[in-house]
């Protein structure tokens, strides 16, 4: 069906997406249940299936309700982030955006610029962002954009996050874990550790990471997995050991993507 680009899982079904445009859901034996066309003949750079509201996200877009023939394009970015009112916030190549669906008394939009053309959202830099992710726990919103990392509250105070040596962090992925801090992979030095601006550690090659350039993060109860520019690690939260999956596996030759 085409080049796998990434994936989400929904109850007893599979979604995913492909190098020209198309997600498929199959069942665990492989069959395909639906076929999902964005007529857009670019990869599929993530999916998300919002269990709440029945939504189908991707890069190109998202089918409402789930349904195939119910598609509304528009480009998301790499990845989306939810509130707990089904708000969509996102990053993209020129800027980092708010697409509101319902109020949310937790976090202020005040001052925000509004752009109704396409999809009507609101703006909070126009800038560059490569990640994004709004922590439903604190209702802080931690933006990766081209030039540096911020923190804004949810009264709207702004902070701009550095290393220890004040130098400005160029992230690729923000995930949480369940003791509440927020971990971010940048592309020049691993990955960081925050107890909201506060830096607690720094995992790099000198660690064990198997790059300094990381993709991704995916957070589980006891782990965080890291994809780098060489292989795939897995950290132990509690000890923050590092141990290169790709490396005992003899995978470390191939390029990582999700």
């Amino acid at each position: 069906k085409g080049a796998f680009r990434s994936g989400a899982i929904s109850g007893n079904s599979l979604f995913y997406g492909v190098d020209d445009g198309f997600i498929y859901e199959i069942d665990h034996a492989g069959n395909v249940l639906k076929t999902f066309d964005t007529r857009i003949r670019n990869e599929i750079e993530y999916i998300h299936y919002d269990k709440v509201k029945g939504h189908l996200y991707c890069s190109q877009g998202v089918f409402l309700n789930g349904a195939p023939k119910q598609f509304f394009p528009y480009y998301f970015g790499k990845n989306i982030q939810f509130d707990t009112y089904g708000n969509v916030y996102f990053s993209v190549h020129n800027q980092a955006g708010l697409y509101q669906l319902s109020p949310n008394p937790d976090f202020s939009i005040q001052g925000l610029e509004f752009e109704s053309n396409v999809l009507p959202h609101y703006i909070f830099k126009k800038e560059r962002s490569r990640c994004i992710y709004y922590d439903t726990i604190t209702n802080n919103l931690w933006i990766g954009y081209a030039s540096e990392l911020v923190l804004l509250k949810p009264t709207g105070e702004e902070f701009f996050i550095k290393d220890k040596s004040g130098k400005p962090l160029y992230s690729t992925s923000i995930v949480s874990d369940p003791k509440g801090r927020i971990w971010v992979s940048t592309i020049q030095n691993g990955i960081y550790c925050f107890d909201d601006t506060l830096q607690l550690a720094n995992i790099t090659t000198k660690s064990g990471l198997s790059g300094s350039l990381v993709r991704k993060l995916v957070s589980s109860p006891s782990h965080l997995y890291a994809i780098t520019d060489n292989g795939v690690d897995k950290i132990d939260l509690n000890f923050m050991t590092v141990n290169s999956l790709s490396r005992k596996a003899g995978l470390h030759q191939l390029g990582w993507i999700d």
